[in-house]
């Protein structure tokens, strides 16, 4: 008898409406929608309800993307987490950073899991924006930016130890410094280096990660002799190491030998003197009362012969110490001390005979005298 009308329900039956075309407007909410439908015939006969359904998506999908963090060199991978399960698309995008210009696209992935490899050494080094762009089957889409990425594939470009200086004889704990530049991601870490005599390689003793780049090292235990230190510089970006030509020095833990010389018996201004090992940088005299352990300094003398002069006028006399202190290049003392007599008193002498207004003649007269001192003594 041929079809009499179609209608349809959008609310499970509770109401029908005549026609063959439904429109559901999106803004009915996202959601999954059940249409009824069901057709008639010109004798009456009604079809058994039929169903289908239809999905509405007007959320546009998120990335969720993984930040690979801020300073990117090599290849790194780029990999996002959307929770739209109808998900179509991940593509991540990048242009200089402030650029007007159109992004470009380091890839796009269709399925899950989302990720792929950006290789960092097709871009020029410098600051990028980078996005993620994601779309969903419905066609909606999502754009997020990631924080801004510097890409460094250089390493750093200078280096350069500035303590110890050249040559420098050292001992003990020895202060080391350095500077260093890197144009692009600036300086990670600076690592001193030190290869000691006797040694084939470079041994890292101390590290610094910013500026102003210190560091020591203690050479006790280490043999005496020449040594080299280095820096190895590492980037933020992890380029390196650059190394830094070495500094050639020499550690010195022995300390220097030394003996003071001075009269055994002194007035007025004596001399004293001192001689030792050839490494001897100066020597500083210093004189006590007789192991009093009283220290007055007479000087330090920088150059041989190493000397000093002791004005003794003012003193008292009798024993005093004398001592003379050795200091090296890695500032090792050694010292050595003499004791000595202090005699500024002059001796006491009396005639015995003749006596005064004696008169003597002959061919010989006898001379006899008596003399006294309590200091040094009598001489003559």
């Amino acid at each position: 008898t041929g079809v009499a009308s179609t209608e349809y329900s959008l609310d499970n039956g509770s109401s029908w409406t005549p026609g063959t075309t439904v429109s559901i407007l999106a803004s009915s909410g996202d959601g999954t929608k059940t249409i009824l439908y069901r057709s008639s015939d010109n004798a009456g006969n009604v079809e058994t309800t039929r169903s289908t359904h239809v999905t509405i998506d007007t959320t546009a999908p998120v990335g969720n993307p993984t930040d690979p963090g801020n300073v990117l060199h090599g290849t790194v991978q780029l990999t996002a987490s959307p929770t739209d399960p109808d998900t179509a698309s991940v593509e991540f995008l990048y242009r200089p950073v402030g650029g007007a210009g159109q992004y470009t696209s380091i890839g796009l992935d269709t399925t899950a899991p989302y990720e792929l490899p950006w290789i960092t050494n097709a871009v020029a080094d410098g600051d990028y924006d980078v996005q993620i762009r994601v779309k969903d089957s419905a066609g909606n889409e999502s754009t997020q930016q990631l924080s801004p990425k510097t890409i460094d594939n250089s390493g750093p470009d200078s280096a350069s130890v500035t303590s110890p200086g050249a040559n420098a004889d050292l001992g003990g704990t020895i202060s080391l410094a350095a500077i260093a530049h890197d144009g692009t991601s600036g300086i990670g870490a600076v690592a001193f280096q030190v290869k000691a005599t006797g040694s084939a390689i470079f041994v890292t003793v101390d590290a610094d990660t910013s500026a102003p780049y210190t560091g020591s090292w203690n050479s006790a235990g280490t043999p005496d002799g020449p040594a080299e230190v280095r820096v190895a510089v590492t980037d933020v970006a992890g380029n390196g190491p650059f190394y830094s030509a070495p500094i050639a020095f020499v550690v010195d833990n022995t300390a220097p030998t030394v003996s003071v010389s001075a009269p055994g018996n002194v007035s007025g201004t004596a001399a004293v003197s001192a001689t030792g090992s050839a490494d001897i940088a100066s020597v500083q005299f210093a004189v006590s009362p007789h192991g009093a352990g009283s220290w007055t300094a007479l000087g330090t003398d920088s150059s041989a012969p190493f000397e000093a002069s002791w004005p003794t006028a003012a003193l008292a006399d009798g024993l005093y110490d004398v001592r003379a202190t050795a200091v090296d290049g890695g500032s090792n003392q050694g010292s050595d001390t003499k004791t000595v007599r202090v005699d500024n008193t002059a001796p006491t002498g009396a005639m015995l005979q003749p006596s005064a207004g004696d008169t003597v003649g002959g061919p010989s007269a006898s001379l006899d005298a008596t003399a006294v001192d309590s200091g040094s003594g009598v001489a003559t």
